[in-house]
């Protein structure tokens, strides 16, 4: 009998004998005790070896793969702290309109193509919905959203909608107008605003906030439980194709969690999926009717904390700031700061309802007037709880024009924020012009965090981004503008701490630092394979590395075409 021991809580068979066997490639554990290794041997789900090739290979058996990587790179399957499977899942049939997508298109008139051929494609009929996602104005030549008219002179037939790329705004036709019931009557809905003609008060197409909702609803529709799962592994693919492992539903609704626990049980999901609904589910799910466990898996997914909104998106102007935008906003005041979607007593109660339960609390917040909010609540949480605050790994997702004061106070009560590098490259540009240099160049300030001590992680924020983890790596360490401007060098990090905050850091938020985010003994056989070393390359070249494989707990789940080894 082979004796045992027992390392990370996991009681592993020292004389056990690998199913695979990987080596001579980079081998990057993310392990800060043993940074590289010659080899890395998994059984089952788990790794059993890490370290040099004598060691490693005393684990090979008759039946062991042994798999030369041929100088590629291994490391940790990603982990993303901050994306939308469940909504990119629900959208996966619809027109995509990106700007990182195929045939992105570059104005109204490519939009519109797109939107006809998915139509086709789709077998539309007059009356139903067309639908696209991910445009963005500021990548339009026409560099506005498309109105009503514009879509009503394309489109006279069908109720059109049109979801910007943040998924909390989106433009209908008149067609649309009418089904969801907005006139000129219509008043703006707590949280939400809808952009009217300045003569008519006529609505313009454009619904941002919770005036969104009731359109993404009707434009969606009810799609069959069949349907969404063949989406969701659709979905799930392209995450695999970039070398997720774990990945995350922010803002969970109903449906979403009902299709990962039915995909759970017919054996479909092949990442795991960490779901956070939004607040308004929080006292169903905190000892309310539809109780259940949070921060256990099921079938290869989970709850992992309650969602609470406080603003939108920076590059909208539709973030809440202390200070105004520098920027007019139409129908807006010269003071305008931005819009909260939610009240500092809504945020207070959600707050304390998550810590007094001991659920992980996520904070929405773009703008230091939306964190702001939420510091406030979590402060007041603390106090009344007589909590330290400390051990809740608190999150404010996005962060992402936090200031220094602010940072020390999430030092203060143990928070962690998930910063949106992306935005450097997408939006850096804009925020320049509309808060200020010295605004805009503190965006995810991720070097400064880091330096005052704070967990960082860093995310994609798919489907608002592409689904790339080495793109998002690749913004953190260079910070380049569309026009080829550094926004905030000083913030700038190294490719390790990049990836640190896309694998060990974004285990560590999940309370899964035990079994995910370095390649460990013990740990799962969670692991990406990499055409190129991200800290070797040219750091310009990160986001050009390709994925070749990507594994999930021992099982190959991607791999690139024309690929072996």
């Amino acid at each position: 009998m082979t004796s045992k021991t027992t390392i990370n809580e996991l009681t592993l068979d020292l004389g056990a004998i690998a199913d695979t066997i990987f080596y001579n490639g980079d081998i990057i554990t993310m392990n800060d005790n043993m940074p590289g290794a010659e080899a890395v041997a998994i059984k089952d789900s788990k790794i059993i070896a890490v370290g040099s090739k004598s060691d490693v290979f005393k684990t090979e058996g008759d039946a062991t793969k042994v798999i030369d990587l041929n100088g590629k790179t291994m490391l940790p399957g990603f982990v993303d702290s901050w994306s939308h499977i469940g909504p990119a899942a629900m959208l996966a049939d619809f027109a995509d309109l990106s700007w990182w997508g195929e045939q992105a298109p570059a104005d109204f008139k490519a939009i519109f193509a797109k939107l006809q051929a998915n139509q086709r494609q789709q077998d539309v009929k007059d009356g139903e919905w067309i639908v696209g996602w991910g445009y963005d104005p500021t990548y339009l030549k026409e560099n506005r959203h498309p109105d009503r008219a514009d879509l009503d002179a394309a489109f006279p037939n069908n109720p059109v909608a049109l979801v910007h790329l943040s998924g909390i705004m989106g433009v209908t036709n008149s067609v649309g107008l009418k089904i969801i019931g907005v006139t000129a009557a219509s008043q703006d809905p707590a949280g939400g605003s809808i952009a009217r003609n300045p003569q008519t008060q006529e609505p313009t197409g454009l619904l941002q906030g919770n005036s969104f909702a009731p359109l993404a609803a009707q434009a969606i529709g009810k799609p069959t439980m069949e349907q969404l799962r063949e989406r969701l592994l659709k979905t799930q693919m392209t995450y695999a194709a970039h070398g997720f492992t774990t990945v995350q539903d922010g803002i969970a609704v109903p449906v979403a969690l009902a299709l990962y626990q039915e995909a759970g049980v017919k054996g479909e999901l092949i990442l795991d999926i960490v779901a956070l609904p939004g607040s308004e589910m929080a006292d169903a799910l905190i000892g309310g009717e539809k109780a259940r466990p949070f921060g256990v898996y099921n079938n290869h997914w989970k709850l992992g904390g309650i969602v609470m909104m406080a603003d939108s998106a920076p590059q909208e102007r539709t973030a809440f700031f202390s200070k105004p935008y520098l920027t007019k906003v139409p129908g807006k005041d010269a003071d305008y700061c931005g819009m909260a979607l939610a009240t500092q007593t809504e945020i207070d109660r959600i707050a304390k309802l998550c810590y007094a339960n001991n659920i992980q609390y996520i904070g929405y917040g773009n703008g230091d007037g939306g964190i702001d909010m939420h510091l406030n609540a979590i402060a007041t949480a603390v106090k009344e709880l007589n909590d330290t605050g400390q051990n809740h790994r608190t999150v404010i997702a996005h962060s992402q024009f936090v200031r220094k004061d602010q940072l020390d106070t999430y030092k203060k009560y143990g928070i962690m924020p998930t910063f949106f590098t992306n935005h450097t490259y997408m939006f850096g540009d804009v925020h320049t012009v509309n808060l200020g240099e010295e605004r805009a160049s503190f965006l995810s300030p991720m070097k400064t965090a880091a330096n005052k001590g704070l967990i960082v992680t860093n995310h994609t924020d798919y489907f608002s981004a592409p689904p790339a983890a080495l793109f998002a790596v690749w913004t953190a360490v260079n910070r380049i503008s569309r026009s080829n401007v550094v926004i905030g060098s000083d913030e700038r990090v190294t490719p390790y701490d990049a990836l640190r905050a896309m694998t060990v850091n974004g285990a560590y938020m999940y309370f899964e630092e035990n079994a995910k985010g370095s390649i460990e003994v013990g740990k799962l056989a969670d692991l990406v394979i990499l055409d190129k070393n991200p800290l070797t390359v040219d750091p310009m070249t990160i986001k050009d590395i390709v994925v070749l494989e990507t594994v999930k707990e021992g099982r190959s789940v991607y791999k690139s075409n024309h690929f072996d080894y």
